[in-house]
């Protein structure tokens, strides 16, 4: 068995390392971008030539006349010999997917939007607070009532005591 290392370097420009040569295998070269493998040998390509444009939405996988549709989550602008996959914005932080990728085009990335979720936060805490308020504010107003129910009792008292005609009448 023989283990070629330098193989693409005969072959050409039009090719590049898919595999590197190891001990017990050969290197394994495929096209460049924008060629074609034109012929094959023990699964590597040994020769490779520029190929024709293909339409967004398709590649160039092994012939010059043959365009292939790309697979779902893949896309192709028609200048590449292969399917590029979109990128999966909600992996990025703070990212969400704005435009879903087609067989054409990438998918379009935009920045998380939390106002949302702090408008959100603020009425929920208002909220709460009202809720725990609300009691504590009835007690506070019903003791001081009380108290003022009780001081004007006090006034009338000194006011009759003083000799001033006051009328209380009951309810």
């Amino acid at each position: 068995m023989r283990h070629i290392s330098n193989f693409m370097f005969l072959a050409g420009a039009e090719l590049k390392v898919k595999t590197a040569c190891s001990i017990i295998s050969n290197t394994v070269c495929e096209a460049q971008e924008g060629h074609f493998c034109e012929q094959q040998s023990e699964g590597s390509c040994v020769s490779a030539r520029k190929h024709r444009r293909c339409e967004p939405g398709e590649f160039t996988p092994s012939a010059d006349t043959v365009c292939s549709p790309c697979d779902e989550g893949t896309f192709s602008n028609g200048t590449l010999s292969k399917c590029q996959p979109h990128t999966q914005c909600e992996q990025i932080k703070n990212k969400v997917t704005i435009t879903a990728g087609t067989m054409f085009s990438e998918s379009e990335c935009g920045e998380r939007n939390n106002m949302p979720m702090v408008i959100g936060l603020i009425v929920g805490a208002v909220v709460i607070l009202v809720i725990i308020s609300a009691p504590v504010a009835l007690v506070y107003f019903k003791k001081d009532r009380q108290q003022e129910n009780i001081l004007v009792y006090l006034i009338l008292i000194y006011l009759a005591k003083s000799g001033y005609f006051v009328v209380i009448s009951g309810s």
